[in-house]
């Protein structure tokens, strides 16, 4: 835990040391508590993601970042007359998963396996300067077991904090420790439809991309729908620590929703990991769909957005449970703003 938080801290120097400017930073925060209707902890219970992110608008001064900004543009940019902004985002998150019941110590193999991933990355974003596209390529190494801290965090998050009475019970059942490393392309494009004065009032965000890796390895495609007042930049549920324009307008409120599908031929938590023969999941499903619906509002340089997710079974679950699941997600994010109208 302490080597990982050593190496969050060296991949936030990196950037300052280069030379690139602090540009913004975002917490999410992922809990099934923070849905609507009924309340469980089971399967995707909680998930923590910090990112920040720096930018050098005029001048690129690592090789490998000028090196991947120009052969993507090149490649799928499009236009080759616009010159690629390039930002470099730290990443630094956990997530941990569990079944329907938790109480229960003793292994039940015919649910969720209990599991907890703690990693931190660096990821690329490459955008045009009106923020039409943007591409992220994401590497990103961590631990999965009990090196990533899940069960004291739950036991606090229960206990401490007292979001649920049931104490988390088998945990020492979870999957064993591997080391995982991922490497992801994202891109995403936003499609005014309707623009008021110089902003869009409605607007269409679609994205597709891929993820390789030892935690999971999945190809993605969705979009996402906005309608509301003075919308800026990307939806911050799709890309984490996207860029945004400088010009913009003291408020900002929207309303979105959308969807996306993933197929999944891997996923460590579900197959008992990569490298240890763990507890599966009965029966793991490829195909996995994302409902989600939420609103962003902000205030100068602060957002706050809400995000509820609908998804799909994971797994065939035991006679009688309830496969799918919902939960929540806040992000706090403060953009680079430096003007208001």
């Amino acid at each position: 835990m302490r080597k990982t938080l050593a190496f969050i801290l060296f991949l936030a120097a990196v950037p300052a040391s280069a030379g690139w400017k602090f540009n913004s930073w975002t917490v999410y925060w992922e809990n099934d508590n923070f849905g609507y209707g009924r309340k469980s902890d089971r399967f995707y219970t909680n998930g923590v993601r910090i990112t920040a992110q720096f930018s050098d608008p005029t001048v690129v001064n690592w090789r490998w970042v000028s090196g991947v900004r120009d052969w993507t543009w090149n490649h799928f940019g499009g236009d080759t007359t616009v010159v690629p902004v390039a930002s470099v985002t730290t990443i630094f998150g956990q997530n941990f998963y569990t079944p329907q019941d938790i109480t229960i110590p003793t292994p039940q193999p015919l649910d969720r396996p209990w599991a907890g991933v703690l990693y931190a990355g660096l990821s690329e974003s490459i955008t045009d300067p009106d923020l039409h596209q943007m591409h992220i390529v994401e590497l990103n190494a961590g631990i999965l077991g009990p090196g990533a801290g899940a069960q004291r965090v739950q036991k606090f998050v229960h206990n401490d904090l007292g979001f649920s009475n049931h104490d988390p019970s088998g945990w020492s059942n979870q999957l064993k420790n591997e080391p995982v490393l991922s490497l992801r392309y994202q891109q995403i494009r936003r499609v005014p439809l309707l623009v008021r004065g110089d902003t869009d009032v409605l607007d269409v965000v679609p994205e597709f991309g891929a993820q390789l890796g030892s935690p999971q390895t999945f190809a993605n495609a969705g979009a996402v729908v906005r309608l509301g007042y003075h919308i800026t930049g990307l939806p911050i549920g799709i890309i984490p620590g996207a860029a945004a324009p400088s010009a913009v307008h003291r408020i900002e409120l929207y309303v979105f929703g959308g969807g996306e599908a993933r197929y999944v031929p891997f996923n460590a938590t579900l197959d008992g990991g990569l490298f240890n023969n763990g507890p599966e999941a009965n029966q793991p499903e490829r195909f996995v769909r994302d409902l989600r619906v939420g609103v962003s509002a902000r205030y100068k340089k602060v957002r706050l957005t809400y995000t509820v997710v609908a998804r799909s079974a994971e797994f065939h679950v035991p006679a009688g449970a309830i496969e799918n699941q919902r939960f929540g997600s806040f992000a706090l994010t403060i953009e680079p703003f430096t003007g208001f109208k």
